[in-house]
């Protein structure tokens, strides 16, 4: 996907993506990089992780600018996803989740243990 943009897309397609002409990305930060929580680089302070990589390449893809909206939690995300703060975002997936927004195919897959 990096370096490829769909040029079949209308500029009105495209909106429907990021009605605001940018493509906001919902991220998590926490204490650590994983599947879903993204940190800011100690040097840079930009966000990175596997979130901000996706976002940036589907942005890329689509023909948008990209940017990043910080959020402390996933629960945030969803907290938020009414209220025209993002556009795209990465969570993980639950039954009451699943009732407030769309979810595409699985990105990641992790395994939990509970003693």
């Amino acid at each position: 996907m990096p370096g490829m943009r769909r040029p079949d897309l209308t500029d009105e397609q495209r909106s429907q993506f990021a009605p605001h002409g940018r493509m906001r990305i919902g991220l998590a930060f926490g204490q650590a990089i994983s599947g879903v929580w993204t940190m800011p680089d100690p040097v840079t302070g930009e966000p990175k992780g596997l979130t901000v990589d996706l976002g940036a390449a589907l942005a890329e893809w689509l023909g948008l600018d990209v940017e990043y909206v910080k959020l402390k939690s996933s629960g945030e995300i969803i907290e938020t996803c009414d209220g025209d703060v993002w556009d795209v975002s990465f969570t993980p997936v639950d039954a009451e989740r699943k009732t407030q927004v769309d979810f595409a195919t699985d990105y990641y897959l992790g395994d939990s243990t509970y003693m």
